[in-house]
């Protein structure tokens, strides 16, 4: 990447129409990603950012100066939610608010983005091929370290914080498959616009009744996983199917 690729100063006023920025594959570290820092100053209304296929570690923090982005992508990097210094993960902090397209499958996650209060527009998450798994459920003295299942649900209760990190309200498409992924909290179930749902390849062992009210839910993918509320040949009739 060459250093001055995006200088303010040797390009003030020639990129102020740019869209779209590809960067896919460049072998791209995140000290090699350093001149991208110019980018808010020469593109201010860049909408698409696809960083995949680099070996980032942490997503470039000039991300958070660009008021128009609306899709992020940043799959089969490195990034990690370890540490203070990684933007994004963990207490997610300077999102655009206009994003509704979030990629970051593929990289070394192992906690959930906070997106709930963060990014009220996400439309489609996807956090696929990481290494993520929930937060324990809240303690009881009947469970000893876990909430009770009721009715043959261990999605554990409604106040379960796992719920509020991928949450937001206008959610059409989230891809959680192959984590460590043992629940679905109840709130994924009661998101309003969710269309599709891909859990599969987790370590799952209860759908929550809920989701068969799911309002706008079409598709559910959720084999691979040791649950025994739905059947494994009605799983492989597509989500359909389990919403019956």
């Amino acid at each position: 990447l060459p250093s001055l690729l995006f200088d303010p100063d040797t390009l003030a006023g020639k990129l102020l129409g740019l869209r779209t920025v590809l960067l896919v594959g460049r072998a791209l570290t995140d000290a090699g990603a350093a001149p991208l820092a110019g980018l808010p100053f020469a593109s201010p209304r860049l909408s698409v950012l696809d960083l995949s296929d680099n070996a980032l570690t942490s997503i470039p923090p000039c991300v958070a100066a660009l008021p128009y982005l609306s899709s992020l992508r940043a799959s089969r990097n490195s990034i990690s939610s370890e540490g203070a210094d990684r933007p994004l993960m963990g207490e997610v902090e300077g999102l655009p608010e206009r994003l509704t397209e979030l990629d970051l499958s593929g990289n070394r996650l192992t906690v959930l983005p906070a997106l709930m209060g963060v990014c009220l527009r996400l439309r489609v998450v996807a956090l696929a091929n990481n290494d993520i798994s929930l937060p324990p459920l809240p303690a009881t003295a009947e469970g000893r370290g876990r909430s009770v299942p009721v009715d043959g649900d261990e999605t554990g209760a409604e106040s379960d914080e796992a719920a509020l990190l991928l949450t937001p309200p206008a959610l059409e498409v989230l891809d959680l498959g192959s984590n460590a992924i043992d629940r679905l909290p109840l709130a994924v179930a009661a998101l309003p616009r969710l269309r599709e749902l891909v859990i599969e390849n987790n370590a799952i062992r209860h759908l929550p009744p809920a989701l068969g009210l799911a309002r706008s839910l079409r598709d559910v993918r959720a084999s691979g996983n040791p649950q025994r509320a739905v059947r494994h040949d009605i799983l492989s009739r597509g989500g359909a199917a389990v919403l019956e």
